[in-house]
């Protein structure tokens, strides 16, 4: 029954869809519309599905859509109309059984007798309960083992509240057999299930925390705790008391409360989880350390304490710890300081040697706790760098990407600007995409939470995907918009080549884009555009230096044909002879791949055939345009076509606006000044999201009302000159112009209200804002950053060693408070990026960010208190002696230290400036992380020693083997070091820093009095954990694999490892070994292919020809089979950027068979010779002549007449052979045996070997004739024209004379 009301109402809900659309439904992955537009396969299957369901869930009749009612077309009244009375005893069976499996939080209602006192455990008042159980656990834990330790009785008042403790937690017992429990998210009230859980969880932990089983054992034996001095059951009955450390499993409960509660990160969780078991073991280990030991006099009686201290003359029975060093003459808090300090110092691993044991109990108790803590040692070594760096993944993450691509970048030896340009645009990346891989975590999620999550992840880019995909069901637009990666687009960079064909299809998202042609494309629209793709167009062509200009006539004549504004597709049409480059001094893009976009498109119904009906609408008005007259030019304006592309459509030239006209380039273009009127309001206001308003005062020339005939010369004079002084990819002339970059900001109008601009740095300054990358900024922030280092080191210098300034420093510190304060004043006038990368220049947004964040560490850390202290109390003065404390006002100032993480963008520029790998700089980071802390814990380990009672007894301070009749002394007084030696000191402090934190524990110099074992025991903490953390964080260095170099090795180790499993003979392994080897040379043992394609197209195409520049200049289908270049001239950039990623480099050994036309095997690949020789030959019975006229496609062995194929070897298989053509670089071999596998010759590599190749495997031609089979053919077009050439010149056969000429010599 519950089945067919649930598909009931699936069918009319689907009935109203359908009738309250006005375009047909199609089949998305967000619902269960029923399609209009269904082929026969989806047909049948809905159809066999209804009706398999109909069979099997009775009483549901009608078509689909009508809800099952079948009132075909009218309206469902199932909300106003009662429900039919059912009949027959079937279905009231059928009700009581579908009542008995509702959950108990349904019936609840229906028997509230049987639910009544439950409790849920998210209500307030439990969980209030809880944290106070918590808190009362925590005071028991750390109490109860206390008291045991130091034999401490409780009494009076604190009797009566341990024993209301224990009653709390009886109630609390009683509380949780009435306490429900979730299932799924569906809380379970039955007591019944509350109680069988509850006891077969935490109830026996719970009865024996509170149970007073030492109550009982005095009762049994009828003496109380007092009495059992003379007896071994005192220390029984305490150790029975240490059940009550049962409750730390109901402190788990606690802990994850407060989790959910107060919504704290795991990473930090963790990190304060490991920090009190440390502290909670060591204080548990602490107390039996010093139980062990009891009684301290070693006599047991009524007379003497157990813990002393002990009379005078008294032996004891056996040493013990607590005698031999007169702690037993402490006080109780120095005994336990003792204690922990002995603890703290053997699980650290730090062992100073001041306390060790005196007895065989005490001993074991050593091996064991040694035991124990160097797991726990070796625990934190393992953890403390997986929670520090789990603190931040995202950080994490993106770290790993950027070293790996800096890595990447160094093995193949990427030219500095083009490094900037790659993490610039990966910089870029990451402020729009998430670093984390969505693909797999969106994949696992249900359909309506996907859903939402995208929403609202890319609202922005859904918003942009709109107009172009207005067809498409909103499930196809997230589809797209999770897939696609952001690029930006500076004015002037070439975005696509005149006619390339793109691998990706762009969107607008903010910004514009020009297309401009050639000055004659009457003959474009009527020829194949693939045909001519493989021309190399001349506009935007230029030479790589700038100051390379004089040559005009090779400059192709520039015709503006179109703008692409916000929601235009880009690249969608193939070879389209058009150029796309950047206009607006910013555009963003949004590009993804064919491959991808057609994988999404065929997941849709009708998806592809809407797409490919766009792209040739696109094509037909891009034809329109091509086939226009110029615009008539009578102002010496930009040349244009008469029709131009506007949102997609040919229309109008007087509809472009007049700045795009302008033939002076050399200023900046508000984007608010590229606004294209659109006949559709709404979709003018649509159009661009955050749409910038110009800047008043920039002003763009604008044409002349009356020009002369000289003046529109001199402007198109110019207006070339301004041309030809463009890049093709734009990273000259884009990012090193001389003309100022436009911003865009956000400022105060003239009404008040804020709007958005695009202004250049000069206009912030007039308004007394400082742009954040201002080049007098970064310089500024320079000097900061080392007067911040300075302050950060000398502070606690000065102030734990108690040295006064000289004049001379204490102007310069005066001067240093100075530049902080102007610095702060500064942050209120510095404009800060927004993460739309928005310059945000209102000064009451700049000053709220800047009271939030940084502001309080900036004042306190710059207002000198201790210098107004001293001015009030007046210097020398009494006051100002017993003030000394005052003094310490001034590590306020080490606030000051916070101000490092601004630094970020300027750390970054002196690693680019330094230009070092990421394990220099990890090691960098990771020393002077250690150094600081060094001197940090060094100077206040001094500090800490002087600021202790010297006036008192030893005994008193707690020192070891104390003297009650001495006064106490400190660490660096045992160590013979005077009070005046400064450096001395200062150099004793900081040893004791490093043998601590490394864990060395020389013992030399150790605490001798409470103080300095209070501070020694959170400097072993401390800096175990900092040493775990830089011992974690070098032992991950060793293991990964750094450089291309280190990388390859290991890649190759793995291959000679399987060769070896695999029991392949030696030769073959050098074989292998040498063809991997030219590989990973060529390839890079990163996935290179993945970092490419993340690359934008323009840096892509630069990348690709820097990298790639020996296989261009020496394969024959990019040089030419001579290698002097191709008659047609060279290729295209993004054709040589396409083609090297999919040619496979191979490495062959001498001798070694290539291809062997022995074997029936069919021959899959094409050969591009790329270095060395391959010679083609055939055994001597199997040659034949050719026959007279024939030819070979590569000018092979029917090219040679039989008297000149004279040259003879010995094959392997020891015949006679005759060689019939040789390869040399640049040559290609192949093409016959694909074409005609009955071919009888083979190729061999040459034994002047090896040979190194490039490979065109058919199976990937395969499937790239899938995804884009215009790109197959300008390759075929390639290869043909390589082959023609190589047949043409005989190039082979040439090869072979020359080797037969240079034999006979």
């Amino acid at each position: 029954m519950a089945a067919r009301m649930v598909l009931q109402q699936i069918l009319k809900n689907d009935q109203r869809r359908n009738r309250g659309s006005v375009r047909p439904q199609r089949i998305s992955a967000t619902g269960l519309a029923l399609s209009l537009e269904l082929g026969p396969e989806e047909e049948g299957f809905l159809h066999t599905l209804k009706s398999s369901v109909e069979a099997r869930v009775p009483g549901l009749h009608g078509p689909a859509g009508t809800g099952g009612t079948g009132n075909m077309g009218e309206e469902d009244s199932d909300s106003q109309e009662e429900t039919p009375a059912r009949d027959g005893p079937d279905e009231a069976a059928m009700d009581a059984r579908s009542f008995d499996s509702l959950s108990d939080q349904e019936r609840l209602g229906d028997s509230p007798k049987r639910h009544c006192l439950i409790l849920s455990p998210r209500d307030p008042w439990k969980i209030c309960w809880d944290v106070f159980i918590g808190t009362l656990i925590i005071y028991t834990i750390i109490t109860l083992t206390w008291r045991i330790g130091f034999d401490q009785e409780a009494r009076g008042v604190a009797l009566a509240f341990e024993y209301s403790v224990d009653v709390i937690f009886a109630v609390d017992t009683v509380l949780c057999f009435r306490t429900g429990f979730f299932v799924e998210d569906v809380l379970v009230t039955d007591w019944e299930k509350i109680a069988k859980r509850y006891c077969m969880t935490y109830f026996l932990f719970d009865l024996l925390s509170w149970f007073p089983i030492d109550l009982i054992v005095q009762v049994l034996t009828g003496q109380s705790s007092s009495g059992m001095r003379s007896v071994k059951l005192m220390k029984f009955v305490r150790l029975v008391r240490l059940a009550k450390l049962i409750r730390l499993f109901k402190l788990n409960r606690f802990l994850v409360i407060m989790e959910e509660k107060l919504h704290l990160k795991p990473a930090v969780i963790r990190m304060v989880r490991l920090i009190i078991n440390i502290v909670f073991l060591a204080h548990l280990l602490a107390c039996m350390w010093h139980f062990i030991a009891l009684p301290a006099c070693g006599v047991e009686s009524e007379e003497v304490s157990a813990i002393g201290p002990c009379p005078e003359g008294l032996e004891p029975d056996r040493p013990n710890w607590i005698r031999d060093y007169n702690v037993d003459k402490f006080s109780l808090v120095s005994k336990y300081i003792a204690s922990f300090h002995f603890i703290t110092a053997t699980m650290m691993a730090v062992g100073y040697g001041d306390i060790w044991a005196k007895n065989t109990e005490e001993r074991l108790f050593c091996i064991m706790l040694q035991l124990f803590g160097a797991t726990a040692f070796g625990f934190i070594l393992s953890s403390v760098t997986c929670l520090l760096e789990s603190a931040n993944p995202r950080a994490n993450e993106t770290n790993k990407r950027v070293n790996e691509i800096k890595e990447w970048c160094a093995g193949r030896r990427i030219p500095r600007y083009l490094r900037m340009a790659i993490r610039e645009h990966t910089q870029y990346v990451l402020q729009k995409k998430s670093i984390f891989n969505e693909a797999d975590i969106l994949a696992n999620m249900p359909m309506s939470i996907r859903m939402d999550v995208i929403q609202n992840s890319y609202a922005e880019w859904l918003r942009v995907l709109e107009r172009p995909f207005h067809e498409e069901d909103l499930a196809l637009r997230t589809e797209l918009a999770q897939l696609m990666m952001p690029q930006q687009v500076l004015q002037n960079e070439m975005m696509i080549e005149e006619g390339e064909i793109t691998s990706e299809v762009y969107v607008v998202q903010h910004g514009c884009l020009e297309m401009v042609t050639s000055e004659y494309t009457a003959d474009l629209p009527s020829i194949n555009w693939v045909s001519a793709c493989l021309k190399r167009s001349a506009l935007g062509d230029t030479a790589d230096t700038e100051d390379d200009t004089s040559e005009e006539s090779d400059q192709a004549r520039e015709v503006l044909c179109g703008l692409c504004r916000s929601s235009d597709v880009v690249g969608q049409v193939v070879a389209a002879p058009i150029m796309v480059r950047g206009l607006s001094s910013r555009t963003d893009v949004l590009a993804i791949s064919k491959d991808c976009l057609v994988d999404v498109l065929l997941r849709f119904p009708g998806a592809v055939a809407r797409s490919e009906a766009a792209e040739e609408r696109a094509k037909a008005e891009m034809t329109k345009v091509l086939e226009s007259e110029l615009k008539y030019n009578p102002y010496g304006e930009r040349e244009c076509k008469s029709l131009v592309l506007l949102r997609g459509v040919a229309s109008g030239a007087a509809e472009l606006p007049p700045v795009v006209l302008n033939a002076d380039r050399t200023q900046p273009i508000p984007l608010a000044l590229l606004r294209v009127a659109s006949p559709d309001p709404t979709e003018e206001r649509t159009a661009e999201p955050g749409m910038r308003k110009a800047r008043p005062s920039i002003e763009l020339p604008s044409p002349p009302l009356t020009p002369s005939t000289s003046a529109r010369h001199s402007k198109r004079l110019s207006h070339f000159k301004s041309l030809t002084s463009f890049t093709s990819t734009g990273t000259k002339s884009s990012r090193n112009s001389s003309y100022p970059i436009l911003l865009s900001t956000r400022r105060l109008g003239p009404s008040g209200q804020i709007e958005m601009t695009e202004e250049t740095e000069d206009c912030l300054l007039q308004r007394y804002i400082i742009p954040p990358s201002y080049r007098w900024k970064l310089r500024w922030d320079i000097l900061v950053g080392a007067l911040i280092i300075y302050s950060v080191l000398i502070i606690p210098w000065r102030i734990s060693f108690d040295i006064d300034p000289d004049p001379l420093a204490t102007v310069f510190e005066i001067l240093v408070d100075i530049i902080f304060a102007i610095d702060v004043v500064l942050c209120f006038r510095s404009a800060f990026a927004d993460a739309d990368g928005t310059i945000d220049t209102v000064f009451w947004h700049i000053s709220r960010r800047y009271l939030r964040t940084w502001f309080t560490f900036d004042l306190l850390s710059t207002v000198p208190v201790d210098r107004f202290v001293e001015a009030i109390t007046g210097q020398g003065g009494p006051q100002a002696r017993a003030l000394k404390m005052i003094r310490m006002v001034r590590l306020i100032r080490l606030l000051k230290l916070a101000r490092v993480l601004k630094m970020g963008k300027l750390v970054q520029r002196i690693e680019d400036i330094l230009d070092l790998s990421p394990l220099t700089l990890r090691c960098i980071n990771l020393g002077t992380k250690l150094t600081v802390m060094s001197h940090f814990m060094g100077c206040f380990w001094f500090f800490v020693s002087t600021h202790q009672d010297m006036h008192v007894t030893q005994c008193v301070a707690g020192l070891l083997d104390c003297d009650p009749n001495e006064n106490s002394t400190n660490w660096w007084a045992e160590v013979n070091i005077k009070e005046g030696q400064k450096w001395d000191q200062y150099i004793a402090s900081l040893y004791w820093a490093f043998t601590t934190m490394t864990t060395v524990g020389y013992g030399d110099i150790h605490p001798r009095n409470d103080g300095e074992r209070v501070y020694a025991i959170v400097a072993m903490i401390f800096g175990a954990t900092m040493f775990g953390y830089i011992i974690g964080s070098i032992a991950a260095m060793a293991g990964q694999e750094r450089g291309i170099e280190a990388l390859t090795k290991k890649k190759l180790s793995l291959v000679r490892h399987f060769c070896e499993e695999q029991r392949v003979s030696e030769n073959k392994v050098r074989e292998v070994m040498r063809h991997y080897a030219f590989f990973y040379e060529e390839r890079s043992p990163f996935n290179e292919n993945a970092l490419m394609m993340e690359l934008p197209n323009w840096l892509r195409k630069k990348v690709s020809k820097h990298i790639h520049r020996e296989a261009l200049a020496r394969l024959g289908v990019f040089a030419g089979p001579q290698q002097k270049g191709l008659e047609g001239g060279p290729l295209p950039d993004w054709f040589t950027c396409w083609a090297m990623r999919i040619l496979e480099p191979q490495a062959v050994c001498a001798g070694e068979l290539v291809i062997n036309a022995e074997e029936n095997s069919l021959v899959q690949e094409l050969f591009l010779v790329f270095d060395g020789e391959c010679e083609a030959f055939c055994h001597r019975n199997m040659w034949r002549p050719a026959p007279p006229g024939g030819h070979s496609d590569t000018g092979g062995s029917a090219d040679i007449p039989p008297d000149e194929a004279t040259a003879t070897n010995t094959g392997s298989s020891g015949g006679k052979v005759k060689t019939l053509m040789v390869f040399s670089p640049g040559c290609m071999f192949g093409l016959e045996h694909l074409a005609q596998q009955s071919q009888r010759h083979s190729v061999r590599c040459s034994k002047a070997g090896p040979c190194l190749l490039y490979v065109l495997r058919a199976t990937t031609m395969a499937e790239v004739q899938v995804s884009s089979p215009e790109m197959v053919k300008a390759l075929q077009k390639a290869i043909a024209n390589l082959m023609v050439v190589q047949t043409k010149l005989r190039v082979p056969q040439k090869n072979l004379e020359l080797r037969r000429q240079s034999a006979h010599r």
